[in-house]
């Protein structure tokens, strides 16, 4: 599998958007113990911001 190269800004986009909305969120989820609905409610508080 070829690896990408992911440009500077754009991989610290992606290091604030973790660190600041997807871990506060689910962080206390092991992956495989996320479901839809954790998904679906997470989205939803996206649209509250």
């Amino acid at each position: 599998m070829e690896k990408r190269k992911i440009r500077g800004d754009l991989l610290l986009t992606y290091q604030s958007n973790l660190k600041n909305r997807i871990l506060p969120a689910s962080g206390h989820l092991r992956i495989d113990q996320i479901k839809p609905l954790h998904i679906v409610n997470f989205i939803d508080s996206l649209s509250k911001d």
